[in-house]
């Protein structure tokens, strides 16, 4: 009874996988369940019996990326590591979660605005969660004098918005080294800000 469970779970990631691109190409308002129907190859009553609606893989979409940031910073800020690494360290969680979320990320990033009532606020809690994490983080460089002595919101806003872009860098350029952008965005931002 085990495998029609595992099954009916790949199944439902499928839909989710599918569903993020054709919300990512048409955007949220555009896609229909028929088309997520049609892209994962069986008929809508059939994708019914998986997903409720359009809304939940939207929100399934939107909380399990947020809470993969959430995780893998929380791993990082626990781990007694060098100002600097853990700052490289936030920098791969981002291009990670980029590279292997590719559609679902710009769904993430432009399409939560139609998350309704609770999810919407829950998800904006998620969100301030994760910058007050962040925000920590540089206010503490800050005083320990690891990091330059600028306004511990323009660091947060400014480091975030150089992220922010990985999503649309990953939709161009299918073959990448990661490796290599990785290496590059620490130097780009540590280089700007470590001490």
């Amino acid at each position: 009874s085990l495998k029609p469970k595992a099954n009916q779970m790949n199944l439902r990631d499928h839909i989710l996988s599918e569903a993020a691109k054709i919300i990512k190409a048409q955007g949220y308002a555009g896609a229909t369940m028929r088309d997520i129907a049609e892209a994962v190859g069986v008929e809508v009553s059939s994708l019914y019996n998986h997903i409720s609606s359009k809304q939940e893989i939207l929100s399934s979409i939107c909380f399990s990326i947020g809470q993969e940031y959430i995780e893998g910073l929380t791993i990082l800020l626990n781990n007694k590591l060098s100002y600097k690494k853990q700052l490289k360290g936030i920098i791969h969680l981002h291009v990670d979660l980029a590279a292997k979320h590719q559609a679902s990320m710009q769904v993430f990033e432009e399409e939560w605005k139609h998350l309704k009532d609770g999810e919407m606020e829950h998800f904006k809690e998620m969100r301030q969660n994760y910058e007050n994490k962040l925000l920590v983080f540089f206010q503490q460089g800050i005083e320990s004098r690891k990091f330059k002595s600028i306004d511990q919101k323009v660091l947060l806003y400014h480091f975030l918005s150089s992220l922010k872009w990985l999503n649309f860098y990953f939709k161009e350029n299918k073959t990448l080294d990661i490796d290599l952008l990785k290496k590059q965005l620490n130097q780009l931002i540590c280089n700007g800000l470590i001490l």
